[in-house]
């Protein structure tokens, strides 16, 4: 089968019943384009959408990188021109369109704001005037709580005109039942026995952990230290304070101190050492223990009663430190003298998870010059539980605890722990 000039080979091809380009005997019509059947289109058709990507992807990156650098030579070109004296003059924000904006948002504690423009960083910069509020003044208990009731009548006050009678009475009668109870949680402190452990609720107020509330408790501390030092409190008739955040220590500290003057008649004498770990693992504490340690002498200098206090401080670490234990001030009715002895304290050493508490209760009743006709109490400030001897193996818990009430001593150790 012959091809006439002019015929229509595709239309033309149809009629072709078998082509075979291997036989030259017979005519093939001639194919226009790329052949779909041939292997190499099916594989250029396979490969042709991920090439294209890679093509876009090149071109995209390669833009992106000019932009960047013409951004770049555009910034270093206008540094320099800037740079030459009377290149440009400098924009003011009344004359330059540069205002600046106050922030709606501003940092706490932000008063009399005002914004500046630079008008060579092309910048507004936000000026603030901070008030800090002073250091807390320590006041009395008995000021305290009257000022605490004076401003729950306020805010009842307040509440009676917002809302109907009804509401009110019962708000009322809540109220008073909540000065009550606290009142009665305040004498029962007081009168805790040996061992008892007290902390603070999220509203700043004192209770007593009972057995069902240990766990909610024990979780913020450890746990080895909370059972041992419990154990000593309990083994020298003292109470233990649990801390949770250092801005509890006052309130536990006033607590432990109702409790130590419980039953004391007046004109009786009272000597309290303050015992303090003073290894780095109390450096997050260590500020907030001095700070409300001060506080307390200021409680102490303005209490009403007819009690006469001798403070003594001894701190102590661990074995291998610079001191396993040292009496930075005997006892002393100073309480200035204290004062600087407590600013004087710093913490170091420590290394291991347990301290050298028991080599420390020992020291403070050998090196103390306790009164004999005084009431005696070591108020303990930790956070990690004692080893479980002395440093040099030989005494155990209830060795230190029974000197500790030996004749003549008699201390009640008040451990007060802080939180991991």
């Amino acid at each position: 089968m012959s091809m006439t000039a002019g015929s229509n080979p595709i239309s033309n091809s149809s009629t072709v019943p078998s082509c075979n380009f291997s036989n030259p005997s017979i005519s093939c019509p001639v194919q226009y384009g790329p052949n779909p059947n041939h292997t190499f289109y099916i594989i250029g058709q396979a490969v042709r959408g991920p090439v294209r990507n890679m093509g876009w992807n090149a071109y995209a990156r390669a833009y992106t990188m000019l932009q960047q650098g013409c951004s770049y030579f555009d910034d270093l070109f206008s540094r320099v021109v800037n740079s030459i004296p009377g290149a440009r003059a400098a924009p003011t924000e009344a004359g330059s369109g540069a205002v600046c904006t106050m922030p709606k948002v501003r940092k706490e504690g932000c008063e009399n704001p005002s914004m500046t423009f630079d008008p060579v960083t092309q910048k507004c910069t936000l000026h603030c005037e901070y008030k800090f509020e002073p250091e807390i003044q320590y006041i009395s208990i008995e000021e305290a709580s009257a000022q605490l009731k004076h401003y729950a009548r306020q805010i009842l006050k307040i509440d009676l005109q917002l809302e109907s009678p009804i509401a009110n009475t019962e708000r009322e009668k809540l109220l008073l039942a909540k000065e009550e109870w606290i009142r009665k949680q305040d004498e029962t402190i007081g009168k805790l026995e040996a061992g008892a452990m007290i902390t603070v609720e999220s509203d700043g107020q004192p209770i007593v952990v009972t057995s069902k509330m240990e766990d909610r408790y024990k979780r913020l501390y450890y746990s080895d230290a909370v059972d041992a030092f419990r154990k000593i409190a309990g083994a020298t008739n003292g109470i233990m304070g649990l801390a949770p955040t250092s801005d509890a220590l006052p309130f536990i500290v006033t607590k432990i101190f109702e409790h130590m003057l419980h039953d004391i008649s007046p004109g009786d004498a009272l000597d309290i050492a303050f015992v303090l770990d003073t290894t780095a693992s109390m450096t997050d504490d260590i500020n907030q223990v001095k700070r409300n340690l001060l506080g307390f002498l200021e409680t102490l200098k303005k209490s009403k009663n007819d009690v006469t206090f001798r403070i003594a401080l001894l701190e102590y670490r661990d074995a291998g430190d610079s001191f396993l234990n040292r009496v930075r001030l005997d006892f002393s009715s100073d309480l200035d003298l204290v004062e600087q002895a407590i600013q004087d304290v710093v913490v170091s050493g420590g290394g291991d998870h347990e301290e050298a508490v028991f080599d420390a209760l020992l020291a403070a009743q050998k090196e103390l010059s306790w009164g004999p006709n005084s009431r005696h109490a070591a108020l303990l400030i930790c956070d990690a539980p004692p080893h479980a001897k002395t440093v040099d193996g030989l005494y155990d818990a209830t060795y230190v605890t029974d000197k500790c009430q030996s004749a003549g001593i008699d201390i009640s150790v008040y451990p007060i722990v802080t939180s991991k």
